[in-house]
């Protein structure tokens, strides 16, 4: 890794910000990879890798929206 680096992109969502109702799996599956992108850029990010999130946001007439 120190060598040549990397990327990692994760997508989350933001249904957990706000809560929905009967969404508790798919709510605590994005608050996870929210938490782990936070932790891995932290541990990994002086080792030259860096670590986003992407949140593209609502999608009408979806579950989550």
């Amino acid at each position: 890794m120190k060598k040549h680096g990397g990327v990692i992109i994760n997508v989350s969502a933001t249904l957990h910000w706000s809560g929905s109702v009967f969404q508790i799996h798919a709510a605590a599956a994005k608050a996870s990879v929210d938490a782990i992108t936070k932790v891995l850029a932290a541990e990994w990010g002086p080792r030259g890798v860096r670590v986003n999130g992407l949140v593209p946001g609502a999608m009408g007439d979806s579950v989550g929206a």
